[in-house]
């Protein structure tokens, strides 16, 4: 039997907050198997699209008109930047949340997690709650997780 850490930093404790993400994650249109089929058609799907800022046929803002919201332009109107695309947000999450865990290591931890074999469970390849992030990136493995890294202050 492998044994390897658990790879999760942030949990949702607050029963207020655990309740509703907990009846979203139940519901048929908001639970992670409808959440990770929105941003694997975040590129061009209906449902992606529309979540991206565009409409039903994946038509977003021109370049020219401030951006797309996968460009990462701006709003031409106030100077803000708009928001990413929903894949693009996740794979950020990912990419944060493993950067993050990986740098709170000491460098004897490190060294111990590397002769231990464990970068696989504790590297920067895994995101939130330690998805394997670099191979899909659409992954969603559980709604509290994504709500407490993003209320934490991770990038979401």
């Amino acid at each position: 039997m492998i044994i390897e850490p658990f790879p999760t930093m942030y949990w949702l404790t607050h029963p207020v907050l655990r309740a509703m993400v907990s009846r979203l994650e139940i519901s048929p249109e908001w639970n992670v198997r409808s959440m990770a089929k929105r941003l694997k058609g975040s590129s061009g799907d209906k449902d992606g699209a529309e979540a991206a800022g565009g409409d039903a046929k994946g038509n977003g803002d021109k370049e020219g008109d401030g951006g797309t919201a996968d460009s990462g332009g701006t709003d031409p109107e106030n100077g803000e930047p708009l928001p990413l695309a929903p894949l693009e947000s996740m794979k950020r999450a990912h990419s944060s949340y493993g950067s993050e865990r990986w740098s709170l290591l000491t460098s004897s931890d490190a060294a111990e997690v590397r002769r231990r074999g464990w970068e696989n469970a504790l590297g920067e390849a895994r995101g939130v709650a330690g998805i394997r992030s670099q191979s899909d990136p659409a992954a969603v493995k559980c709604l509290h997780a994504h709500a407490a890294h993003y209320l934490a202050g991770g990038i979401e």
